[in-house]
């Protein structure tokens, strides 16, 4: 072992969008904050930065693939990318069926 700690967080009921939001820190280095929240702790400063924001595109894949974890039960054996990659045909078909 190198000394490091593994530890699992559950949440609160978490809405779609938010859901899409821990899902796309998926592979990323994270800093985690950790306050017990029932001894007042001294000393804390709310610091806020300005993060780059999701693009359109990351939200849109991170809210499909939650939709695919609610799926696979009736999916079968699809694989995400295999789910992604029809999603987004039936979206683009449906706009440019739209166009003039």
């Amino acid at each position: 072992m190198d000394g490091a700690v593994r530890f699992a967080v559950i949440t609160p009921e978490l809405t779609l969008e938010q859901r899409a939001t821990v899902l796309g820190l998926h592979g990323k280095n994270v800093r985690i904050m950790v306050e017990p929240i029932d001894v007042p702790v001294e000393g804390l400063v709310d610091v806020t930065t300005e993060a780059d924001p999701k693009t359109k595109c990351q939200r849109l894949r991170a809210v499909l693939y939650v939709w695919w974890k609610q799926l696979m039960p009736k999916l079968g054996n699809t694989t995400f990318q295999e789910f992604y990659d029809k999603k987004m045909e039936s979206i683009i078909t449906k706009v440019k069926d739209t166009l003039e």
